[in-house]
């Protein structure tokens, strides 16, 4: 089931300037991949509770901030893969558990803090590949298994802090940061 706007509703639409949801919309899944000369920001409204894979993969041309509701509880893998232009930070709402392979690959004009919750348990493959993202890098404290390349060139200009109970650091997951600054104290579990 994929709600009241299907897969590939607006598919490679490239000139699809202005993007206002319905505020009544709860489901999001692979409608706009491929669009491209969106302008400023992108607010989902605040009931969505799910976005599907690929729901923005590749969209272009963004001018602002990506703001996610406190509502949304899921984040389909590539959701926002490869999308240019979102400035800012990003917050991962509190109803968000797990973050998916692929989700914000790419997603390089995001400037600002990064801001992961504790309740989040699983980060997924490349997840936060090639962004950029300044402030401190706090992990969730429930994370066991940093996944291969994760963070894979990000530009941190930061100290990274882990959670005590992580238990494995996977292949490149910080391969080619070559801004981050340092690890503030490795846990015991990796030792």
């Amino acid at each position: 089931m994929y709600g009241p706007i299907g897969a590939g509703a607006f598919d490679s639409c490239h000139n699809l300037t202005e993007l206002s949801l319905p505020q009544s919309l709860k489901r999001l899944e692979s409608c706009f991949s491929n669009c491209s000369n969106i302008k400023g920001n992108l607010s989902l409204p605040s009931g969505v509770e799910y976005i599907g894979s690929l729901t923005f993969a590749n969209c272009s041309g963004f001018t602002g901030p990506l703001i996610l509701p406190e509502s949304l509880t899921e984040i389909g893998e590539s959701a926002f893969n490869n999308c240019s232009g979102f400035t800012g930070s990003l917050t991962i709402p509190s109803g968000v558990k797990e973050l998916k392979n692929d989700t914000f690959w790419g997603c390089y004009g995001l400037r600002g803090q990064l801001n992961l919750h504790d309740g989040i348990t699983s980060i997924g493959e490349r997840c936060f590949r090639e962004c950029s993202f300044t402030g401190e890098l706090i992990l969730p404290k429930e994370l066991k298994i940093i996944e291969d390349h994760t963070f894979y060139k990000c530009l941190f200009s930061t100290i990274a802090a882990f959670p005590e109970g992580l238990m494995e650091i996977k292949d490149r997951a910080f391969g080619s940061c070559w801004r981050l600054m340092g690890v503030r104290e490795f846990p015991k579990e990796l030792v």
